[in-house]
């Protein structure tokens, strides 16, 4: 991976990065705007279409995936169920995020499309995300600073590995859907680390 600033990359959807996606982790933001899109509390949203994911030391949740190409539980017939509210992930496909506690500013790499399809020109990062989804405006400052407390919640779960179900229910079900989405991240993520739980 490296950083990049413009891109050739065009979306076909042909749908190939639906699949084969046992990873695709979300975020707590994710998990609220997918719950509002379905009607669904938090809490049923994870039940019914999560799983605990063993990749970091505190209970990160991804997105189901079904049949034998490991296709994401909400694609179906050559398209997203919830593409308004899709992941993180998703509308900043083929980016990942990159950030740092030195600079902490969004920084970008880019991951391989299987789709053969290419712009004619070289597409600025920026414009790619502002024309694939306008979350990415209003909720980078979040996601850049969730992303930056991996290793904290990593060490708050191995001081209190007995207390994980705790952590999950209050990093991604706690939520009133109706209130203030950053708001609410960002207190349940300090109540973690203050260990008030």
């Amino acid at each position: 991976m490296y950083l990049i600033s413009n891109m050739d990359f065009k979306c076909d959807r042909c749908g190939k990065c639906c699949k084969h996606r046992g990873d695709l982790a979300l975020t707590p933001m994710d998990i609220f705007k997918i719950s509002q899109h379905l009607n669904m509390s938090c809490e049923e949203t994870v039940k019914k279409y999560t799983r605990l994911s063993h990749r970091h030391n505190f209970p990160q949740i991804v997105l189901l995936s079904e049949g034998k190409q490991d296709t994401c539980v909400f694609y179906s017939k050559n398209c997203c169920k919830i593409y308004p509210v899709r992941p993180s992930q998703c509308y900043l496909f083929p980016l990942i995020l990159l950030t740092s506690l030195s600079d902490p500013s969004p920084k970008f790499s880019i991951q391989k499309c299987y789709s053969k399809t290419r712009s004619e020109e070289q597409i600025p990062v920026q414009d790619w995300i502002s024309q694939s989804s306008g979350r990415f405006a209003s909720e980078k400052e979040l996601l850049n600073w969730y992303i930056l407390q991996f290793s904290r919640l990593e060490k708050i779960c191995i001081l209190h590995s007995d207390k994980l179900n705790i952590i999950k229910k209050i990093l991604y079900c706690d939520y009133d859907l109706s209130g203030d989405m950053e708001l609410q991240v960002r207190t349940n993520l300090n109540k973690i680390f203050s260990a008030d739980f």
